[in-house]
C-alpha cells in the first residue's frame, strides 16, 4: 500500500524491543478507503436483499 501511495510509514525506536512501525493514510489512501467502504456497503445491501427474498420465498432449501 505504501508503494501505491496509499500509506506513509515511519519507524520509531522502542525501549521494549524492535523499532515500531507506524502507518498513516495519505489523501489518496483516504479516498481509496472511502471508495472501498462504499463498495462494501453496496455489496452487503445487495446481499441483504437476496437473503430477505430467499426468506420470503419459503426460506428453507434443502441441499443434497
Amino acid at each position: 500500500m505504501e508503494k501505491r501511495g496509499l500509506l506513509h510509514s515511519r519507524l520509531v525506536p522502542s525501549d521494549a524491543g524492535p523499532d515500531r512501525k507506524y502507518y498513516r493514510t495519505t489523501p489518496e489512501g483516504e479516498l481509496e478507503r472511502k471508495r472501498l467502504t462504499e463498495a462494501w456497503r453496496h455489496l452487503t445491501m445487495k446481499l441483504d436483499l437476496v437473503l430477505k427474498a430467499d426468506n420470503t420465498e419459503g426460506g428453507s432449501h434443502e441441499h443434497p
